[in-house]
């Protein structure tokens, strides 16, 4: 409260400007029917509002809890199918040599693994498009909490993202 207290003030139009892009932003994913352009518009206006209510230098504090409500967002269907293909095919392909380590034969064609006495296939509830987000937003708040010097941050959140997707891997094979 004190680092709010003592950062408040400073210039507010931008708030204003912001206000009115959310504004537009609401209405125009209400009458195109996209949700994502509804969620952006409700967290800009939060934005806004510390904007408005405690002025621009307010942002230096409250940068990162914005940056964090940000993971509230879901991303777009058109991201999210993206994603989940990408990743569902990067999943079965780390598969298969953990597969092989194991001594049990395979064959992968795309997402689709064959063990010669079953065939998985890698769907989209499997890509760990699900797990991947959170375990970015976790290692977000461990950096931030743990680690002062900024490259420590960046390198956990870096390593964070390779580390969902072997996991997720390894989450197929042990099926």
């Amino acid at each position: 409260r004190s680092r709010i207290r003592d950062n408040s003030g400073g210039i507010i139009w931008p708030g204003f400007v912001l206000l009115f892009f959310s504004c537009f932003l609401f209405l125009a994913g209400k009458v195109a029917s996209l949700e994502t352009f509804v969620y952006i518009s409700m967290w800009m206006s939060v934005v806004t509002a510390v904007l408005l209510v405690l002025g621009f230098k307010s942002l230096k504090v409250l940068g990162f809890p914005l940056v964090i409500l940000a993971f509230a967002v879901p991303p777009p269907p058109f991201i999210n199918s993206m994603l989940s293909f990408k990743l569902k095919l990067l999943s079965s392909k780390l598969a298969e040599p953990m597969f092989r380590m194991l001594s049990v034969p395979v064959f992968r064609e795309g997402n689709q693994i064959d063990l010669g006495y079953a065939q998985l296939q890698i769907a989209d509830a499997c890509s760990g498009l699900r797990f991947f987000f959170p375990v970015i937003l976790i290692s977000l708040l461990l950096s931030y909490f743990r680690h002062s010097n900024y490259p420590a941050r960046v390198l956990l959140v870096a390593l964070s993202i390779p580390a969902a997707i072997l996991s997720n891997s390894l989450r197929i094979v042990i099926m």
